[in-house]
């Protein structure tokens, strides 16, 4: 426990420009703050679930319910099958495997999108992820992300 503890601590200074600037920032800044040590952890332990395969009650943490009970049938699906079923990469990374450096969270122009911007390590080009935000009754919730050419809810809806 005590190397993953310092793991993560390497990787957080690479979170600290996620300070929130406005009330809807706060929940995907958390998101990636929970998460970080999937940066730096190439298998979870006992003690860790990967976002994505976490059960229903988690992921509302961070999800609208709509959001996360779309999440959880697909790891349900892919738990059942073996094999993929609709989604094949890790949304809050933009890709398959995880990774940032500078990742800073920031207001969009819309009042509920967000905007995350990161670099992969070894990779030239920025991650730019536009997640969709909205207040319900418990506070802030990730209703959409979206990256370059896709879209977590369209992908889970098909």
């Amino acid at each position: 426990m005590k190397p993953i503890l310092i793991a993560c601590l390497l990787v957080l200074p690479a979170f600290a420009h996620a300070a929130p600037a406005a009330p809807g920032t706060a929940i995907v800044a958390r998101l990636y703050h929970d998460y970080a040590w999937e940066t730096v952890m190439a298998e979870p332990g006992d003690e860790f679930t990967t976002l994505m395969l976490e059960p229903r009650e988690t992921l509302q943490r961070y999800f609208d319910p709509k959001l996360a009970d779309l999440i959880a049938q697909d790891a349900e699906c892919a738990a059942r099958t073996q094999e993929v079923c609709k989604l094949d990469f890790m949304p809050i990374w933009g890709g398959q495997d995880p990774g940032a450096r500078g990742l800073a969270v920031s207001a969009a122009d819309a009042a509920n999108h967000v905007h995350v911007r990161f670099e992969y390590p070894g990779e030239d080009a920025p991650i730019e992820l536009t997640y969709t935000v909205a207040q319900g009754p418990d506070g802030w919730r990730i209703t959409d992300i979206a990256g370059d050419g896709w879209d977590l809810l369209e992908i889970l809806r098909r």
